[in-house]
């Protein structure tokens, strides 16, 4: 995505790179629906993905988008929002972790199958 749609970026200890394209730019470009959905959102302010961001409000806007899933949405509200209290899969046993079940459940699923059987 990047050097292919991305500015140019040189860095200073040498060589280049590329930006991770504007939501605008992206939005144009993207050939899936739900990214160029994403985009879109991002780009005309539906969207808020910052640290100041209503959480509860951007996971309703991206669950009204096309293709947007809920699991996927409350990875956005993890990695995008920060949210440290989020179980994307409805992971049994996951509520006793709170408030800080982000954590724990993507401890337990790089964990494999020990992880599953932690939350018992």
């Amino acid at each position: 995505w990047s050097s292919g749609t991305g500015r140019r970026w040189t860095c200073p200890a040498g060589g280049s790179t590329h930006l991770f394209p504007e939501p605008d730019v992206l939005a144009g470009s993207a050939e899936d629906p739900a990214l160029r959905a994403l985009a879109t959102a991002l780009a005309d302010g539906r969207l808020r993905l910052d640290a100041g961001a209503d959480r509860d409000e951007a996971e309703e806007t991206l669950l009204a988008l096309p293709g947007m899933d809920r699991p996927t949405a409350a990875l956005i509200r993890i990695r995008a929002l920060g949210d440290p209290d989020v179980d994307p899969y409805g992971t049994p046993g996951a509520e006793r972790w709170r408030p800080w079940r982000s954590y724990a459940v993507r401890h337990l699923e790089t964990a494999g199958a020990a992880g599953a059987a932690a939350l018992g």
